[in-house]
């Protein structure tokens, strides 16, 4: 079958078809870095305000890409967060 039927045949364009892979590690090895950087410093804090601090200091990326891609970072440096009970009186 002739790749131009084939990627008619799954919508996708020739152009994906014939472009190599790309790994999401390599793709986000700089956000990564970072995000492990200032969670090594800062355990404390949250997602947002590591975002807005490295987005303060030049790295520029989409934070939908960091929510999705969360599982990247090393998984001992996040924190779960609890939310306070009321206690019954």
């Amino acid at each position: 079958m002739p790749v131009r039927r084939a990627c008619q045949a799954v919508r996708l364009s020739r152009a994906a078809y014939y472009r190599p892979p790309r790994s999401q590690l390599v793709r986000d090895a700089a956000v990564v870095t970072a995000l492990n950087e200032v969670t090594a410093r800062h355990s404390g804090w949250g997602f947002w305000k590591c975002f807005y601090r490295l987005r303060r200091a030049g790295h520029r990326w989409n934070q939908a890409a960091d929510v999705s891609d969360d599982h990247l970072v090393d998984p001992s440096k996040r924190r779960r967060s609890v939310r306070p009970t009321m206690k019954a009186m």
